[in-house]
C-alpha cells in the first residue's frame, strides 16, 4: 500500500511527465491514436518533422511508456460477432 507521501510523489512526476510533452509529440500521439499503422514518414510529415527526429521522438514516447501498446480494432461483423451484450450487475454487502 502507498502512502500519502508517496501517492503525492507519483502524481507530481506523471504531472511532470505530461508537461514536458511538446506540441510535436502530442501531435504524434494523437496521430498514433487514430491510426497506430501510419508510418515513421507519413507521421513525420503530417507534424512537420524529418523522419529521423519523428522516429527519435516516437522510441522515447514508447520507452517513457507514453505509448503502452499498438493494437487493432477488429470488425465484429465481420469476424462472425453479430450480437451485442449489455450487463449491468448490482452487488450488494454481504
Amino acid at each position: 500500500m502507498l502512502t500519502r507521501l508517496e501517492l503525492s510523489q507519483a502524481r507530481r512526476k506523471e504531472e511532470n511527465l505530461s508537461a514536458s510533452l511538446d506540441s510535436f509529440e502530442r501531435r504524434i500521439l494523437a496521430l498514433l491514436q487514430e491510426d497506430a499503422s501510419l508510418s515513421t514518414a507519413e507521421i513525420a510529415e503530417r507534424v512537420g518533422l524529418s523522419q529521423s527526429p519523428c522516429w527519435r521522438r516516437i522510441q522515447r514516447l514508447r520507452e517513457e511508456g507514453f505509448i503502452r501498446a499498438e493494437v487493432a480494432l477488429v470488425d465484429r461483423r465481420k469476424i462472425g460477432l453479430n450480437a451485442q451484450i449489455f450487463v449491468s450487475l448490482r452487488w450488494g454487502p454481504h
